[in-house]
């Protein structure tokens, strides 16, 4: 067993090398482990800075230790995420003063100059998302305006045309390394395909029309997103098309995970932009009606 272990070490330093060694004219790069395993990813995409963490509103006992879900900016007011990450488990609404969103920072621990700590003036969840447990989808409106001059925020552009099946994708979050494992402290980011719907009812027979399902690029190894990557935005072709629902796929070879297509709840996200969110008190109270029905 000591041998076996001195030998997995040693494999394990000559493939970071190599993979350094094979990658070392791209700038920027740092390892990153995705989701049980280590791999190499640019860090200097662009739509990183749109990508947020949702947070309560206190952390316990250091900066950070209060990240929960991955959210994504789409204007300089409003984040989207799933709706599992602002109701309880009976579905019920969070109160908007129990979250807090912080933008400008890839570190999940540290605080820079352009870290921004927003609070929340609402959170709108669709209104079919309590009742059938689709529609995972939520907009947080923040309370002030994310800082416009900072580089290291911007919103995502959202895609005007679902994407082909088969295309290479990213999802990133602040999620878990593994299965009931840390958080990451950096946000990852992990390369996806983008599968059709007959691929993930196979296993998943629930799969409806505004569901997205993607597996890992590679074939034997478990990457994917995890608990804490929930509301993690979904890039295709440099667009914003998915947000991460259900983190089936997270430590699971050829496992898929669940998104809602942003695309497909384009409508219903801007009559609430329109609205500039006065459609929340009818949310509010369809949600609490629902709960009460249900008890």
């Amino acid at each position: 067993m000591y041998i076996d272990l001195i030998l997995y070490n040693y494999l394990l330093l000559i493939g970071q090398v190599w993979c350094s060694s094979s990658n070392n004219n791209h700038s920027g790069r740092q390892i990153l482990k995705g989701k049980g395993i280590f791999a190499l990813k640019p860090v200097d995409l662009p739509l990183k800075t749109s990508v947020v963490s949702l947070r309560s509103r206190t952390a316990e006992a250091y900066f950070g230790d209060n990240h929960f879900c991955t959210g994504c900016l789409i204007n300089d007011f409003f984040v989207i995420t799933s709706g599992k990450c602002v109701t309880s488990r009976g579905k019920v609404p969070r109160r908007p003063r129990e979250l807090v969103v912080v933008s400008g920072s890839l570190s999940r621990l540290n605080q820079t100059r352009e870290t921004e700590k927003l609070p929340v003036s609402f959170a709108a969840v669709h209104p079919n998302y309590i009742m059938f447990n689709t529609n995972d989808i939520a907009l947080l409106k923040l309370k002030d305006p994310v800082n416009e001059n900072f580089q290291e925020t911007d919103p995502a552009p959202q895609a005007l045309s679902r994407p082909p099946y088969g295309s290479k994708c990213i999802v990133m979050g602040w999620g878990r390394k593994f299965a009931n494992g840390p958080l990451v402290s950096n946000l990852t980011m992990l390369e996806v395909q983008l599968i059709t719907p007959a691929q993930c009812r196979r296993f998943i027979p629930e799969m409806t029309d505004e569901m997205l399902c993607t597996v890992s690029r590679n074939n034997t190894l478990p990457v994917g997103p995890c608990p804490g990557d929930t509301g993690g935005p979904l890039f295709c072709n440099d667009a914003l098309i998915g947000i991460v629902s259900y983190t089936m796929g997270c430590s699971r070879v050829n496992f898929p995970t669940v998104y809602t297509s942003v695309f497909y709840h384009q409508l219903w996200i801007e009559d609430l932009l329109d609205r500039g969110g006065q459609q929340r008190i009818k949310l509010a109270i369809g949600m609490l009606i629902w709960s009460y029905m249900m008890t």
